[in-house]
């Protein structure tokens, strides 16, 4: 609906009065910014594990595989809980994997990433 260059609140109420809408005017450039911030997508905060902060600066600026992650980590065989930490880790783009097309490779190693660096303050 256009303001018709009017600065005043505009009201209007249905006919069964069940509910009533208010128009106030918005400036042109205060509306572009408005639409910015509404397309902006926002992302919750991503809370970490102990398991999950172990994981990232056990990579640090560094590739490992998972038998050497587990390694590190003081595993002696993959958990349920460091499946779901390295998942959770790559879902979140914290760490990505070095053979995205075949996760399940011999060769598949894991390294943080850029937003991963970030995250744990390297």
């Amino acid at each position: 609906m256009k303001n018709n260059g009017s600065l005043k609140p505009e009201f209007e109420i249905d006919e069964d009065r069940t509910y009533f809408l208010i128009r106030l005017p918005i400036h042109p450039k205060a509306n572009a910014i408005m639409v910015e911030h509404i397309e902006a997508p926002v992302e919750a905060p991503v809370i970490l594990s102990e398991t999950d902060k172990k994981i990232m600066l056990s990579l640090g600026g560094r590739e490992l595989a998972r038998n050497e992650l587990l390694h590190v980590l003081g595993y002696s065989q993959p958990t349920g809980n460091f499946k779901k930490a390295i998942e959770k880790l790559i879902q979140h783009a914290f760490i990505e994997r070095t053979i995205p097309d075949k996760p399940n490779s011999r060769l598949q190693k894991y390294r943080m990433t850029a937003k991963g660096r970030k995250r744990s303050g390297e």
